[in-house]
């Protein structure tokens, strides 16, 4: 339900990409910011006095490249893709009904027929497993190619432009929102052109919160990066009785191990923020596959320390 006073229910066609046969052979890793990306971006603009904004794409994995696409792009983006890809998808039925009734179709299978049609698409849609890497792809190519972005050597999703060793502009991409900064002028300029290729974007100005870290200026040259709201959903990791809790050399049952590495996991990410407990949630990610008792309550001991520390950087 989109909005349930109008009735109005959104809904979006998915294929089922686990089922594709190619799934194992073909290209279709995508990768983020890294935490060092985002730091170092806001460092940047600090010094270089630039605005902060955070941009948010939206329908992005519909807006990906084309599949006839993807070898010329990939490789003016310095990328190898192995092979060419075709994929056809059986829709559910009520879809050709919807492709009748569209005014702008030209396609008109009828319910007796749809068993002897399939749609060959052009680009991905949801449910694919390299629908993250044609965004990810035509997003880059966007960036450098039409905004006159450079990406990074050291990361593929931290773009600048520089002019005369002073920065311009700095732009990190993680999925389908971009955290930008640069002037007044700039980000609106890329905003008006991301509306034209990608349709308008939803623009959030500090304070805000990005990938769970909350972005606040408190004077010209601070920007206060925390995670306190994110922090304290987090949920312990409890254990099955108080009788297993005191066995501190007891292997973890597989609902334990499951709530350990979703604590861990979880303050893994935390360590944007809170760098004081990295080096033991580190040391406790090599316990990830055989956890004992006490590395459970380990990892509840470190969630309680980064509540009360609530570092603010």
């Amino acid at each position: 339900w989109k909005d349930r006073a109008k009735g109005i229910i959104k809904s979006r066609c998915c294929g089922r990409g686990f089922m594709d046969k190619k799934k194992s052979t073909i290209d279709k890793h995508s990768s983020t910011a890294s935490r060092l990306s985002n730091r170092l971006a806001v460092s940047l603009g600090v010094q270089y006095d630039l605005e902060l904004e955070c941009f948010d794409i939206t329908t992005a994995f519909l807006q990906g490249l084309k599949f006839k696409e993807i070898a010329t792009k990939a490789k003016e983006l310095g990328l190898e893709v192995r092979e060419h890809r075709q994929v056809w998808f059986n829709p559910p039925a009520n879809v050709w009904r919807h492709l009748r009734e569209n005014p702008a179709s030209d396609l008109n299978v009828f319910d007796v027929d749809i068993h002897l049609f399939l749609l060959e698409l052009l680009k991905a849609l949801y449910g694919l497993v390299d629908g993250p890497l044609l965004w990810q792809l035509a997003l880059l190519y966007f960036l450098k190619w039409e905004a006159g972005f450079t990406i990074s050597r050291h990361d593929e999703n931290f773009l600048y432009i520089v002019d005369n060793l002073w920065i311009h502009a700095i732009c990190t991409v993680h999925v389908d929102d971009l955290l930008v900064l640069a002037n007044w002028d700039f980000l609106e300029w890329l905003a008006g052109i991301l509306e034209k290729k990608f349709g308008k974007p939803k623009r959030n100005r500090l304070p805000f919160v990005h990938l769970g870290i909350s972005y606040e200026r408190l004077a010209r040259d601070h920007i206060s990066l925390n995670q306190v709201h994110y922090l304290m959903k987090i949920q312990p990791a409890s254990a099955s009785s108080k009788e297993r809790l005191k066995k501190d050399n007891l292997p973890l049952d597989p609902v334990e191990h499951h709530a350990f590495r979703s604590t861990l996991c979880s303050l893994l990410w935390i360590c944007n923020t809170t760098v004081t407990i990295a080096h033991r949630v580190v040391a406790l990610q090599s316990e990830m596959v055989t956890p004992l008792m006490k590395h459970l309550k380990e990892v509840n001991a470190l969630l309680s320390r980064a509540r009360k520390e609530s570092t603010m950087v």
